[in-house]
């Protein structure tokens, strides 16, 4: 999972050539803190209400479905 990283970073490219860094490490940290103070109500937002929520989830290519936690 990207928040279980200290430093998360996020590298744009163009035809090979870098052209844009977004650090996420601070967005990351505190969702780990949220997990510490709530790991079972972070699970069901993770999760969804079932098994088929998780997977549709897990196989999405959808950037605000992958990217959530990136605002």
């Amino acid at each position: 999972m990207p928040w279980s990283y200290k430093n998360l970073i996020e590298l744009d490219f163009e035809n090979g050539v870098l052209t844009n860094t977004v650090n996420h490490s601070e967005a990351a940290r505190k969702i780990r803190k949220e997990i510490i103070r709530s790991p079972e109500e972070f699970k069901k937002a993770l999760y969804g209400k079932n098994s088929a929520d998780f997977i549709k989830k897990c196989f999405s290519t959808d950037m605000p479905v992958k990217a959530w936690w990136i605002k």
